[in-house]
């Protein structure tokens, strides 16, 4: 007998099918509907190749000039799903996810971009509008499980290359790779942690972070996914691999970080399996424990095998840097504790605050959340903490929800979107351990994957017909994200040519090729004439050629006229800054104007107290002088610092004279 068409079987499989093609867009508006399942995956699928181009480029982040290409990609991404948005349908997000993240951007961006000439603010001007962007794209444009699943198998697979990279580099640490023109560009982004898995990363530390995103997406994947057993088993096989790296980049940071993905994820899976998964489907239960066993086997192993691992971890408790670095950064949020000091001001304020002598900067704070709390005060930590806990709530609640809906439907527990939500959740807990111990959010590469997560968290139901006051807020966000591309293109174009001009005048500077130097920094500070950093490297090359002495009288007065306007000017821009004081001053020493560079040395002592270089200066300053009593006095003092550069050399050669 036939079965007709019209049975019920045959109608329940129909609907299913139909509401499968609906879900990732083939169905919305016809062949319309096609086109735009075709821009949402390619939009996936660029958004994905923007963080590799981040990682590849920014694993340091030292150069502003290296996040561009990735954010140009972010642009093109954006651009391309303008068609998108004005489909009939749309995501609602979690709204209360939304507001806090528009108002901390709000709050960070508005007075950024007041200044944004300056090289600093600028750079993290950019770095806010690109997170913002990808936020909104995930949250409204990918928002399908397949649409979402495109875009963390692009950034899986470029873990795995940079798992592989990092196993190789933790037992041939002098093998560096040859990244291309980045190598030849930024030659000190090839020293890295010996004995370190570090990947494409300048620092081992920022590379756990992007392991433990990829590890939570994987193992994730790999046990709640919907899956080819094949699919699953590279899955579980690859979160192995991830888990046996991060051992082997020694980061205790992103170790913790890991021990909190794994214990969200056995909570969360004990939740799945508390709903009903466990009666139904009792081979999850033996599914999800050999997954995290298989993890926790090829982590011991990697450290089995890894001495320098083992005795980084033994010497865990010996280590102080961090907790000076933090009590510098409770200082500073002292001075502006309600709405802080402002981004990117911690470097400054921890010259003068730091309670330890030491010979390099402290630009970041080594936990996120302190340098939240000291750069955008009480509202801005306050904001990040919402963010925070308002986006895990929403997976927490979208996680049951899915679970119900299909043990109700009578299927199997697993899907796409509860794998992705459970993925997006462990990793923001992973995030939100490692960034008390290191500055990740501080590095575009790794603030962006931060940004991915949030944005799978915020969105997590399904698209809703057109009408409402919500969809008109939906449409608006939308149209705000499409406006910030275009402004984070305009401002990236705008400043490629004075950052790349940067980057290459301060090789030329380092390879003490001063004239080249003076060329590239002034082509670029006639592409940005605020650039403080191209002011300070017009001064620098015009002070190296100025001290020549083989050049002409003439020249040389000329030269050091230059260099001390170019100082004098980056100190206008940046007056916290002591290093534009110190070259100033040094820069009047050399042009015999004794009077105007006293007293610039004093405040530069006074802004750097803890560094050896404002007391060399002021030493070699008096010793020009003619007080030689007192120049050995402040030779004395910076003899008891760190890392002097000239000071014991002209101590004793003053001391001869002396006598």
């Amino acid at each position: 007998m036939r079965t007709s068409i019209t049975s019920p079987s045959v109608l329940t499989i129909q609907k299913n099918l139909r509401g499968q093609l609906q879900e990732i867009g083939v169905l919305r508006r016809g062949t319309s509907g096609l086109c735009i399942a075709a821009v949402n995956y390619l939009t996936a699928v660029l958004c994905g190749l923007a963080l590799l181009v981040a990682q590849y480029f920014v694993g340091r982040g030292s150069y502003p000039f290296l996040p561009l290409p990735a954010y140009g990609v972010i642009c093109l991404a954006a651009l391309s799903s303008v068609w998108t948005m004005t489909r009939r349908n749309v995501v609602q997000p979690r709204w209360s996810c939304l507001v806090f993240v528009t108002a901390l951007v709000g709050w960070i961006a508005i007075p950024l971009s007041m200044k944004s000439g300056l090289w600093l603010p600028g750079a993290v001007l950019r770095l806010v509008l690109a997170g913002w962007i990808l936020y909104c794209l995930v949250v409204f444009v990918i928002t399908g499980p397949e649409e979402r699943l495109v875009l963390v198998s692009v950034l899986l697979v470029g873990a795995f290359a940079q798992a592989a990279l990092g196993i190789f580099q933790s037992f041939f640490p002098d093998a560096h790779p040859y990244l291309g023109w980045i190598s030849d560009l930024c030659p000190e982004r090839m020293e890295g942690h010996a004995f370190r898995a570090r990947g494409f990363y300048y620092n081992a530390n920022h590379l756990a972070w992007g392991l433990n995103f990829a590890a939570a997406f994987a193992l994730a994947l790999g046990v709640w996914g919907r899956v080819g057993l094949w699919f699953r088993v590279l899955l579980l096989y690859s979160a192995a691999m991830f888990f046996g790296t991060e051992i082997l980049t020694q980061s205790r940071g992103g170790l913790l970080g890991a021990a909190a993905l794994v214990m969200v994820f056995l909570a969360l899976s004990a939740r799945g399996l508390l709903l009903g998964a466990w009666g139904r489907r009792g081979r999850m239960t033996g599914l999800i424990f050999s997954a995290v066993l298989v993890c926790l086997f090829a982590a011991w192993q990697a450290y089995e095998s890894s001495d320098a691992a083992q005795y980084r971890a033994l010497n865990a408790g010996n280590e102080n840097y961090r907790a000076a670095v933090w009590k510098t950064a409770f200082r500073q949020w002292q001075t502006e504790p309600i709405a802080g000091a402002g981004v990117g001001t911690f470097t400054n304020f921890s010259r003068q605050f730091r309670f330890r002598p030491d010979a390099l900067d402290d630009i970041f704070a080594h936990n996120d959340w302190v340098q939240a709390l000291a750069e955008t005060g009480l509202i801005g930590a306050g904001l990040w903490t919402c963010i925070g806990l308002l986006h895990l709530a929403s997976g927490w609640r979208a996680f049951g929800v899915h679970i119900r809906k299909r043990l109700l439907a009578g299927t199997s527990p697993t899907s796409l979107r509860t794998a992705l939500e459970l993925g997006a959740m462990c990793s923001l807990s992973a995030f939100a351990v490692h960034s008390f111990f290191d500055f990740n959010m501080q590095i575009p590469a790794n603030a962006l994957l931060a940004c991915v997560s949030l944005g799978i968290l915020a969105s997590p139901e399904q698209r809703t017909p057109l009408g409402g006051a919500r969809v008109l807020g939906a449409r608006l966000v939308s149209g705000a994200a499409i406006v910030s591309a275009v402004a984070l293109g305009t401002l990236s174009w705008r400043s490629a040519r004075a950052e790349l001009s940067w980057i290459q005048a301060d090789l030329a500077l380092a390879r003490r090729d001063s004239d080249v130097a003076l060329k590239l920094a002034d082509s670029g500070l006639s592409a940005n004439p605020e650039h403080s950093g191209l002011m300070a490297a017009v001064g620098q090359a015009a002070l190296v050629s100025g001290k020549q002495t083989s050049r002409p009288e003439q020249e040389r007065k000329s030269l050091l006229e230059r260099a001390a306007k170019m100082f004098s000017m980056a100190s206008q821009r940046e007056p916290a800054d002591a290093w534009h004081m110190i070259n100033l001053a040094h820069t009047f020493d050399n042009s015999g104007d004794f009077e105007k560079a006293s007293p610039l040395h004093r405040e530069a002592i006074a802004k750097a107290p803890f560094y050896t270089t404002p007391y060399e200066y002021y030493a070699l300053h008096l010793e020009l002088r003619g007080s030689r009593e007192e120049a050995l006095r402040f030779y004395d003092l910076a003899l008891q610092l760190p890392d002097t550069t000239f000071a014991s050399e002209r101590r004793e050669a003053l001391l001869k004279t002396t006598k």
